[in-house]
């Protein structure tokens, strides 16, 4: 899932093309989905710049691998 990256130091609110909306705070990361991506309120804000696309965001918890075993 690509993950974007709110380069403003204001939240935006980003219109998504599944008809949802998606807010990111200050310099705040959100997941997409691949559709989502050509959304054109979100194409418009990534040609000005104010965000950052980038490839998948993998969640990471103490403790744990990037499979889900306990590493203790």
């Amino acid at each position: 899932m690509p993950v974007i990256r709110n380069k403003l130091n204001q939240r935006i609110v980003i219109n998504l093309k599944s008809g949802k909306n998606i807010e990111l705070l200050a310099k705040g990361l959100g997941d997409v989905s691949e559709d989502d991506v050509s959304s054109d309120h979100l194409q418009a804000i990534l040609s000005n710049g104010d965000i950052t696309i980038s490839g998948e965001q993998v969640a990471k918890k103490p403790g744990h691998s990037k499979k889900g075993k306990n590493l203790d």
